[in-house]
């Protein structure tokens, strides 16, 4: 299924060859200098370590003007216990300190919602 993804058709999809894939040939991790109106940029979140590096990849793609949205979806119901470090508020605080690190926290709008559906295990 993701084998027009393997470029090289060594077997495995490297970050570049997803990319090119995705966005075509001459895809840039830069920021652009400028651009005609600023972009909102949206980034799933969660407690992940891949959560984290979309919302660096995202932080590098940045421009003047630019925001990014940290977008978090929650079942608390399913999850009575759930571990404290997978609790929204817990989520946005580590994101909070991952803009800082990235350096954006003072430069750009960082919004995170967090979405809740409400269920049962019954």
């Amino acid at each position: 299924m993701m084998t027009e993804f393997d470029i090289d058709k060594d077997g495995k999809i490297s970050f570049d060859e997803y990319m090119t894939t995705m966005c075509g040939e001459g895809w840039t991790e830069d920021a652009p200098a400028e651009r005609p109106k600023p972009i909102k940029f949206m980034v799933p979140v969660d407690a992940s370590a891949n959560a984290t590096k979309a919302f660096h990849h995202a932080c590098r793609l940045l421009a003047t003007g630019d925001e990014i949205i940290l977008y978090h979806v929650t079942n608390p119901g399913r999850y009575p216990q759930m571990a404290p470090v997978y609790h929204p508020d817990a989520i946005k605080a580590a994101f909070e300190t991952e803009a800082i690190k990235a350096d954006i926290n003072m430069t750009h709008k960082v919004e995170f919602v967090c979405e809740v559906y409400v269920t049962s295990l019954s």
